[in-house]
C-alpha cells in the first residue's frame, strides 16, 4: 500500500501529538524524519519531519487533522497572558 504525506512540520513535539492523535482514531500514520532533526545546522532546519498515513485513509486523516486545526486557536494579542500566573503557590 503506498503512503502519503499529510504535513511536513517543523517541530518533532507537533509530529508525535498529530501521530497520537491520528492513532487514536484508528490510523496507521507515520513521523519520518525525527531522525534528522540531530543534524540541524548541516542541514536545513525546515521540512525535516513529515507525517505520513496510507494513501486508503487520506481522507479521514485529513478530517481529523481539520478538526483538530479547527479547535487549536492561534495566539490573540489582544488576549492578556495570564500563564506566567497560574502556578502552583505554597499553601
Amino acid at each position: 500500500m503506498s503512503r502519503i504525506t499529510l504535513r511536513q512540520l517543523d517541530s518533532a513535539i507537533e509530529g508525535h501529538l498529530l501521530l497520537g492523535l491520528l492513532r487514536q482514531q484508528g490510523l496507521q500514520a507515520w513521523l519520518l524524519g525525527e531522525h534528522l532533526l540531530g543534524g540541524v545546522g548541516e542541514l536545513p532546519a525546515c521540512g525535516l519531519l513529515r507525517l505520513m498515513v496510507d494513501e486508503a485513509d487520506r481522507a479521514h486523516a485529513e478530517a481529523v487533522l481539520q478538526d483538530w486545526d479547527a479547535g487549536t486557536p492561534l495566539p490573540d494579542e489582544a488576549q492578556p497572558d495570564v500563564s506566567r500566573d497560574q502556578g502552583l503557590r505554597p499553601a
